[in-house]
């Protein structure tokens, strides 16, 4: 259920609903600590840059328009992946709760 307080999100030309056709079909195969991880095509070369640059990762989700995505690092951090940011950084605190996380 999308959540209503989300920003207005542009429709995603890799993704459809997590696990569907469209999404499966456009991850991207890539070695991640010795093993091959399939990504979401729309944050891959995030996930990418962040390995390549020593910071390890565990998970990740572009969120499939229907929620943020998300970056699980190895540290246990978790970065939040915003549609864009909103111009009004008063609305950062509605965009980002702690529930969310």
């Amino acid at each position: 259920m999308p959540n209503p307080e989300m920003a207005e999100r542009t429709p995603c030309e890799y993704c459809d609903s997590p696990g569907g056709k469209k999404t499966y079909k456009n991850q991207i195969s890539m070695p991640i600590n010795g093993r091959v991880r399939c990504i979401d095509r729309c944050i891959h070369q995030i996930v990418a840059a962040l390995n390549a640059g020593g910071i390890g990762t565990v998970a990740s989700c572009c969120g499939h328009e229907e929620m943020n995505g998300n970056i699980i690092l190895e540290d246990g951090r978790v970065l939040i992946i915003l549609p864009e940011t909103p111009g009004d950084m008063s609305k950062w605190g509605k965009v980002i709760r702690r529930q969310d996380v």
